[in-house]
């Protein structure tokens, strides 16, 4: 009998060992899931602090800009054999056009409206080797064409020998052509001088690059 009665505390403290472990496991599945539910509120409110700094911006913008403009998002960035495919998320319905201008909410230049389709468009970055826009150095008189580069960034072209320019220059356009003066383009990075050569190599990082996947607004040219 004594050896009965052991076997059944043995099988006693078995089940509430498994009772115990079961309970854990419910516990740390609940604690999972409202980890899960805090962890979407957080995001969620990060998103709307961020739609909110995004309008803030558009504001200001509409404010200096007064050209029409409209609402969209970059869905797809990837870099192919023939350049970037950079996808946004409106088209003719919407209103966009080719030639329409992609800036991000700090006046960041993203590019330019290649091809439309019903509902999405794709966008010529800044980065493409297609891309050419005037543009000069904020507080300077040097002034040249930014070209994209692809991974080396932007290269920024007709700097003379003589031209004023420091590496952490910040370029912007210039206004001279389809786009709007004083959109932001990227800073110097690196700069080379050949002697016996009449124009300086300067590569850009492009400020854009922050931009990706993210909202930008439409500008009519």
């Amino acid at each position: 009998m004594a050896k009965v009665f052991g076997n059944l505390s043995i099988v006693r403290k078995t089940i509430a060992s498994i009772n115990t472990t079961s309970n854990l496991t419910k516990d740390k599945i609940r604690l999972e899931e409202e980890n899960l539910k805090l962890l979407s509120r957080i995001a969620e409110l990060e998103y709307v602090q961020s739609e909110n700094v995004f309008l803030k911006n558009i504001i200001k913008i509409s404010d200096t800009n007064k050209s029409e403009f409209i609402l969209g998002n970059i869905y797809t960035w990837t870099l192919g054999p023939n350049g970037y495919t950079v996808l946004l998320n409106k088209g003719s319905r919407s209103g966009v056009a080719e030639g329409d201008i992609a800036i991000t909410g700090e006046r960041v230049l993203v590019g330019v409206v290649s091809e439309v389709q019903n509902n999405f468009s794709k966008i010529l970055p800044v980065t493409d080797p297609k891309f050419k826009a005037t543009a000069r150095i904020v507080g300077l008189d040097t002034s040249g064409i930014v070209t994209g580069a692809l991974r080396e960034g932007l290269h920024f072209e007709l700097i003379i020998q003589e031209d004023q320019i420091t590496e952490g220059d910040m370029v912007v356009t210039s206004g001279n052509d389809i786009f709007p003066d004083s959109l932001v383009i990227g800073k110097v990075n690196q700069i080379k001088s050949t002697e016996g050569q009449i124009f300086k190599e300067v590569i850009l990082e492009p400020s854009m690059a922050k931009s990706i996947l993210d909202s930008v607004l439409i500008l009519k040219p």
